[in-house]
């Protein structure tokens, strides 16, 4: 079962969304911790993206190394960067902007793409 969805985690009850976690626990050893946890932009990526940002990293950021190593042609490689650059700054906007005011004013302010801040307000809607 999958809890993290595009728009943050999902609870598995009543598919809400939230970006917030109030408890942690180890299957291993049992450890758990309990406290407010928030999502930050990069918790909520895929296997894919995070595997894209490892080899990034080990790259060094180097896009001829990275076609290398992914095994992909250098605009792939550029297209691949460009797409999580997005991503994560949508995820990033989705975190400092708490309330519909404030979405509506970072789109009246064009910080943020009219589609992207209708994602937020759905969000928001539904947590």
């Amino acid at each position: 079962m999958k809890l993290i969805n595009r728009n943050g985690l999902e609870c598995p009850c009543c598919q809400n969304t939230t970006n917030k976690i109030h408890s942690i626990e180890c299957v291993q050893c049992g450890t758990e911790v309990h406290g407010n946890f928030e999502e930050n932009e990069f918790t909520s990526l895929g296997e894919e993206d995070l595997h894209f940002l490892r080899v990034f990293i080990n790259c060094e950021g180097k896009l001829k190394n990275m076609e290398k190593a992914l095994g992909i042609s250098y605009p792939s490689v550029k297209n691949k960067l460009s797409k999580l650059k997005e991503i994560l700054s949508i995820k990033a906007k989705r975190i400092e902007l708490s309330t519909p005011k404030e979405v509506l004013e970072a789109m009246d302010r064009g910080e943020i793409k009219y589609d992207d801040g209708v994602e937020l307000l759905k969000a928001m809607q539904k947590s």
